[in-house]
């Protein structure tokens, strides 16, 4: 980019404030730093012709020979041209308005100063396409999904796409019921709703409160009020506890209302140092991956647009696995970033750009995406999770410590997180919502969004089926459903197991499809038995001593089967 294009509006009128040596002119030295920090808090205005006529100042030409290389001949009208184009350097520079005297020092500082600026330009244009090429790199690695659809066609991250709802926790609360005792908030609840999981103890906390009503009876007919009925105690009681009973639903999974819902598009401008939390398949790694292909897709366009590197975003998407492997003891948060996107990125980046990368990131241009703490310890050996977790702890301890500025993201399943782990002074939640109907709709459209007869046919059939549709609030749950009815269209009446099974065998026999290969259903038979017995040896919490005795060989054995699935018994 050559230095005609950019704009200015003042000279410069700064340098009042040069050292004096003892003859009363300004050390060289200082003149040219001063004019160096001002010549990078203005923008220039040259023309083509100043602009080339200062490049061969920088490469130390003489007058005449800049007259020869530009007009062709060293005449006196050639030679007063290039002098007007100098005095306007010397103008816009700020070098006829300093304090030095010599004109020849004045040509040396024009000299040093054009050697500084244009290859301060040069490396400048050679880090804007490094940048690019990061930029496009974090679109390919994070864009890209493993589904297909039916006909072969990749389906990127941004096609499927949708708003995400986020619950946001400013302060997470005790763990608890609404951060107080059940039986003290028992007593002020009137119409309630109690929520959790399955398993997360709803009947045991209905018939706790039922029995505990019935217990507290003989004690209130003792000290009632006096001249009550009995009956009219009595049935105040059974009120109370169908008041408890009637308030029981079955929850959205993963959602507790303990915040107010956002959408995080929105809210990714504010957040700063992020927790993502939710259960498995409600889309963290996939909200990781969509936010650092926005940053990117954002920077390019910025990029295109001109902007300035300094005001560009820089994502970083890491798996923390990755990470915690990556990292020694003696690490500092830039060395060990930096080591591992060398291993993930283009080789052609450069030197130069790492440098400046590793400056720039620590700002709040930086977007440190960390995806999956959860996985850290589950997938390393037993031996080396306590290193690991150690050292992770220690590069994230040193963001605080070191003053980074960057934002940070992180995710993590509900049931393995833990705050006081987190070594970062502040940190707000943010809790993953299950899909609404419309969302699924919204989704479904996105994925048919070439074919619209095949998403209205598939939303009818989640009409017809409210289990399915109640499983579908898990995006993992859609996605599968999407994927098998974009290979062939479900009917309605389908059940979730149905569902399931049928996902699994398109699994299975896509890379036989992607490689454009054929297959039987002996085949995908044979891979299911496989896949049953090796489950079953992990179900076991001693597998090594509890072997596995399948019911019979593999399909096609004597004592085997063919066909359909069966279990692998006892």
């Amino acid at each position: 980019m050559g230095l005609c294009g950019y704009a200015v509006d003042s000279t410069i009128h700064c340098l009042g404030a040069c050292e004096m040596d003892r003859s009363g002119d300004a050390t060289y030295e200082t003149t040219k730093a001063a004019l160096w920090r001002h010549l990078g808090s203005v923008d220039l205005k040259l023309s083509p012709a100043a602009e080339a006529v200062w490049r061969l100042v920088a490469e130390k030409r003489t007058t005449d020979d800049i007259a020869v290389h530009l007009f062709g001949a060293s005449t006196k009208k050639a030679v007063r041209r290039v002098n007007r184009q100098l005095s306007a350097l010397y103008l816009k520079t700020g070098i006829g308005e300093s304090p030095l005297e010599s004109p020849r020092l004045k040509r040396q500082l024009l000299e040093d100063l054009g050697e500084l600026l244009f290859s301060h330009v040069g490396a400048a244009a050679g880090i804007a396409q490094d940048l690019r090429a990061y930029y496009e790199g974090v679109v390919a690695q994070c864009g890209s999904t493993p589904w297909r659809h039916g006909d072969g066609r990749q389906i990127s991250v941004q096609d499927i796409a949708i708003p995400i709802r986020v619950l946001k926790e400013e302060r997470r609360p005790v763990a608890g019921f609404a951060a107080r005792e059940p039986e003290e908030e028992r007593g002020e609840a009137r119409w309630s709703v109690v929520m959790g999981e399955p398993g997360g103890g709803k009947t045991f906390l209905a018939a706790l409160t039922a029995v505990s009503g019935a217990q507290e009876g003989p004690h209130s007919l003792q000290e009632g009020t006096p001249g009550e009925p009995e009956e009219k105690r009595k049935r105040g009681r059974e009120k109370v506890a169908s008041r408890h009973m009637a308030g029981l639903c079955y929850p959205e999974p993963g959602l507790q209302r303990r915040g107010r819902v956002v959408h995080w598009e929105e809210e990714r401008g504010e957040a700063r140092w992020s927790v993502i939390l939710g259960e498995p398949g409600d889309g963290k790694t996939f909200l990781a991956a969509l936010t650092a292909v926005s940053l990117a897709q954002e920077g390019l366009h910025a990029l295109q647009e001109g902007t300035a590197l300094e005001e560009l975003p820089l994502p970083v998407h890491l798996d923390l696995t990755d990470l915690a492997r990556a990292l020694t003891r003696h690490d500092d948060p830039q060395t060990g970033l930096l080591k591992v996107l060398r291993q993930h990125s283009a080789s052609s980046l450069g030197d130069p750009f790492w440098r400046w990368f590793g400056e720039r990131v620590r700002t709040q241009q930086g977007w440190l995406i960390l995806d999956a703490l959860d996985q850290v310890p589950q997938e390393a050996p037993q031996e080396q999770r306590g290193a690991l977790y150690a050292a992770l702890h220690t590069w994230l301890q040193q963001l605080e410590h070191q003053g980074w500025r960057s934002r940070r993201i992180l995710t993590c399943r509900r049931a393995n997180y833990d705050r006081s782990w987190l070594p970062w002074r502040e940190v707000t939640e943010y809790v993953l919502a299950p899909f609404e109907p419309s969302a699924i709709r919204r989704f479904t459209d996105r994925w048919f969004e070439e074919d619209p007869e095949k998403a209205a046919s598939l939303n009818m059939v989640l009409e017809g089926s409210y289990p399915l549709a109640h499983a579908c609030r898990s995006p993992l749950v859609t996605t599968l459903l999407c994927l098998v009815h974009d290979d062939q269209p479900l009917a309605e009446g389908v059940r979730r197991q149905d569902l399931y099974g049928r996902a699994l065998r398109l699994l299975l026999k896509r890379p036989w499809q992607n490689r454009g290969e054929t297959w039987s259903a002996a085949d995908l038979d044979g891979r299911l038995w496989v896949l049953e017995r090796l489950a079953w040896s992990l179900f076991p919490k001693e597998p090594a001593s509890q072997p596995v005795r399948p019911p019979g060989g593999p399909p096609g054995a004597a004592g085997g089967r063919t066909g359909s699935r069966t279990d692998p018994g006892p």
